[in-house]
């Protein structure tokens, strides 16, 4: 799940709680965790040429200091 791989990430510490269904597909891997979680586990990659995502994510930088520091949102103190 998605909220299991975001646990811990501002603190560094997470407490996950998995509830297991009742079904024959669940039980057969929640009884074998060992053969679960045995193999490779890529990390997943971050391509730093990815010119449209540096992009978008440099044009939200823009915006919210735009308005963090536009007198209608006055958010903080802003030095240009």
């Amino acid at each position: 799940m998605q909220t299991h791989g975001r646990a811990g990430r501002a603190t560094g510490t997470a407490l996950i709680v998995s509830v297991v269904n009742q079904r024959p597909h669940d039980l057969f891997f929640y009884g074998r965790p060992a053969e679960m979680l045995r193999g490779k586990v890529d990390p997943p990659g971050c391509w730093l040429d990815a010119s449209a995502v540096l992009v978008r994510q440099y044009r939200l930088g823009l915006r919210f200091w735009y308005l963090a520091c536009t007198p209608r949102f006055k958010m903080r103190q802003c030095n240009a």
